[in-house]
């Protein structure tokens, strides 16, 4: 979760980017100017409310969701669709592919190994993000809490997600629950096809075993993305 102080040098960040005064991104996104200097020095005492965070996004010309949850809050309308609508993350997924923007290729410009030091072997490879993960068919989630952790999964990691609706015996996907309850677990059925073992990578935890026809698969991990160490 960043603070209050990290929130507010981005949107004193991008407010500068943009040209703008205090008062003037203060009159344009319909808020008090004594409010917004508080923000912006990590001195409001709370997080900023997810709509006055839309309304700056949308002065500041950078994508809401974006905004959104690089604050700490979740992306536009997703609690509520979470609760109503079990089909929530293909709406996530349109929203993250509307907002994609700039260039997705990075060079890859060689190994480096984890164990012993070797030569290091420079090469300008380029690696590309829209072809391996096309926004059409994947979509990202943040991961909140620390069950997948001895997978390499961590709390605040982005998960690549695959939408489709199975995963192999034993594979990392996102599902549902009774329609709305969404988690991140391995999947194993058993034999007869009757239950749906959820099973967490966390010693301290314990598995969830629930009636197959409680479980709706809604893609599969395949990536994690992680900002900062």
């Amino acid at each position: 979760m960043p603070s209050e102080l990290e929130i507010g040098r981005l949107i004193g960040g991008l407010r500068v980017d943009r040209g703008l005064t205090q008062r003037k991104l203060a009159e344009l996104a319909d808020t008090n100017h004594t409010y917004l200097s508080k923000i912006e020095n990590g001195r409001l005492g709370t997080m900023p409310s997810a709509g006055l965070l839309v309304a700056l996004a949308d002065v500041l010309e950078v994508d809401r969701d974006w905004l959104l949850t690089r604050c700490g809050r979740p992306p536009e309308g997703m609690a509520e669709a979470i609760g109503n609508h079990p089909d929530f993350f293909q709406g996530l997924e349109g929203r993250l592919a509307d907002g994609v923007t700039g260039p997705r290729r990075l060079r890859l410009v060689g190994d480096v190994p984890a164990g012993l030091p070797i030569e290091a072997i420079e090469n300008t490879d380029e690696f590309d993000l829209a072809e391996q993960f096309a926004p059409d068919g994947h979509f990202l989630l943040r991961v909140r809490g620390e069950s997948m952790i001895e997978e390499g999964i961590r709390n605040g990691d982005l998960a690549i997600v695959r939408s489709q609706p199975e995963c192999e015996n034993g594979g990392v996907a996102v599902v549902l629950v009774d329609g709305s309850d969404a988690t991140l677990k391995r999947v194993y059925r058993d034999r007869r096809g009757a239950t749906v073992t959820l099973q967490p990578a966390n010693a301290e935890m314990q598995p969830l075993e629930v009636a197959a026809d409680r479980v709706e698969v809604r893609g599969i991990v395949v990536g994690i993305v992680r900002l900062g160490l």
